[in-house]
């Protein structure tokens, strides 16, 4: 039921008990009478719990120069370094560089593409520009 009928038949069973001769439906459409006069109090629904969205939790700062401890040369070459092969022939460990550069070479064309300065994408093909160099001096 809803809020303002439950108020009114709430009223009517009062009204029974003092006019016990009334018809029911005069005595309905009196609490009605009273109900929007606002004579009757009304029962207050619970009120709605509300979502909300949760605030994402701040992240630690960070000290200065606490991001890239290593040097750049040292993480570079750890990155390329290939697998210890042991002795083989010549050709075996030229193929095996040559896998190594060109893949370095790929990694190098993907940064340029998603590089968004120009300083940024020159700095790339200059890198770039050295890998080919090798490739060919391997090749």
């Amino acid at each position: 039921m809803s809020n303002a009928l439950s108020v009114i038949n709430k009223r009517v069973e009062q009204l029974a008990k003092k006019h016990p001769g009334s018809k029911r439906t005069t005595l309905q459409k009196q609490a009605g009478r009273e109900y929007r006069a606002g004579k009757l109090g009304r029962i207050r629904k619970p009120a709605k719990k509300k979502s909300h969205t949760r605030k994402k939790a701040a992240r630690p700062k960070r000290r200065v120069g606490a991001v890239n401890t290593k040097s750049r040369t040292h993480t570079d070459a750890n990155k390329f370094k290939s697998v210890n092969i042991g002795i083989g022939s010549v050709a075996g460990h030229l193929s095996a560089a040559r896998r190594l550069q060109v893949h370095k070479l790929g990694i190098l064309e993907a940064k340029k593409f998603t590089a968004k300065t120009a300083k940024a994408k020159r700095h790339l093909t200059k890198q770039i520009v050295k890998a080919k160099a090798t490739i060919r001096k391997i090749s």
